[in-house]
């Protein structure tokens, strides 16, 4: 496979597969905090549920809401009883809400989570009609979505009972979607990431490393291994050229050594040769030296002896020097 494809589909790799399982993921976590939801809350919950959970805190408290809403009108003493107030206080406690009830300006109930700034925040009597029955959100440093419930108690006195939601920290089920999403997300990456490095490794970085070792036997003198190639990229072509130079290599190295042997014979016959007419030239000298050529006939021939073999030993010497142009490219 070509580096240029690898690379294009290492591309497509890390960018569908993680989408992909995050989707698949995302997916399946939804719909078990969903199921939770329902089984916790007793609320029919959907994907919208989950991507704005002020709606789903509305419908969490939206049942006690209407049976306070009922008890105003039929027994509006109740949300005056403290014993009442506690049962539905500790009903809100796991829905991360509270109640607070107001008589005229005075709070005479309220849960420890309530603050007196929050006092200030709650709404007028009075205020709660059909189009804000989803509540009210009050932001900033509360973060709260106060539901209303009007009603006179006892004296006459306009009063209201209050549903307190704390947004800030919503339903647990979505923040534990978010974090159980944002984990297997950062797993994916992970392990996306590391199978295409394995996978990069193996094609690019093995073909290197065994280049890297042809190269140290070239370097050792050593031309008798064998690169093999399996691959058939970019990679695999430069192993199959580095492996002709090393054949190039060895053949040359062979006609080299078949050269100097040849070349070792040569000067070695040629010293042969030389060695014969200076022995004889040699001989002949000895003869004069001594008297031997004692005739003008034997003088002469001796002279003509020394004088052809000379010749030889020129032509001889003439080849030699022949051969030495030859081997530094003069000719």
């Amino acid at each position: 496979m070509k580096l240029k494809t690898r690379l294009i589909i290492g591309f497509m790799i890390i960018i569908i597969i993680p989408v992909m399982c995050s989707l698949t993921i995302v997916g399946a976590f939804s719909q078990l905090q969903i199921r939770n939801i329902e089984k916790n809350y007793g609320v029919t919950a959907s994907y919208q549920s989950l991507i704005n959970p002020i709606s789903m805190l509305n419908k969490v408290t939206e049942n006690l809401h209407h049976q306070l809403m009922i008890t105003s009108s039929r027994a509006p003493e109740q949300l005056e009883d403290e014993e009442y107030l506690n049962v539905v206080n500790e009903n809100l406690a796991s829905m991360n809400s509270y109640l607070i009830v107001r008589c005229a300006e005075e709070i005479i109930y309220a849960d420890s989570k309530a603050t007196e700034d929050l006092y200030k925040q709650l709404p007028e009597y009075g205020n709660y009609n059909e189009e804000n029955e989803n509540g009210t959100y009050v932001g900033g440093k509360f973060q709260v979505l106060i539901k209303q419930v009007d009603f006179v108690d006892a004296e006459n006195r306009p009063s209201s009972i209050f549903i307190i939601t704390d947004v800030s920290q919503a339903i647990p089920e979505v923040s534990r979607l978010v974090g159980d999403t944002l984990v297997a997300i950062v797993v994916i990456l992970v392990l996306t990431a590391i199978i295409l490095i394995l996978w990069i490794y193996r094609g690019v970085v093995d073909p290197l490393n065994r280049m890297k070792i042809a190269t140290q036997n070239i370097k050792d003198g050593n031309l008798d291994f064998e690169l093999e190639v399996e691959a058939d990229d970019e990679i695999g072509q430069l192993c199959r050229d580095f492996e002709e130079m090393r054949l190039r290599l060895k053949e040359t190295s062979a006609e080299k050594v078949e050269y100097d042997r040849r070349s070792k014979e040569l000067i070695s016959n040629i010293s042969h040769d030389l060695k014969t007419p200076i022995t004889a030239i040699k001989g002949y000298v000895e003869g004069i030296m001594d008297g031997v050529a004692d005739t003008p006939e034997k003088m002469e021939r001796y002279i003509r002896t020394i004088y052809n073999k000379a010749n030889e030993m020129d032509l001889l010497i003439n080849e030699l020097t022949l051969y030495s142009k030859i081997d530094s490219n003069r000719i």
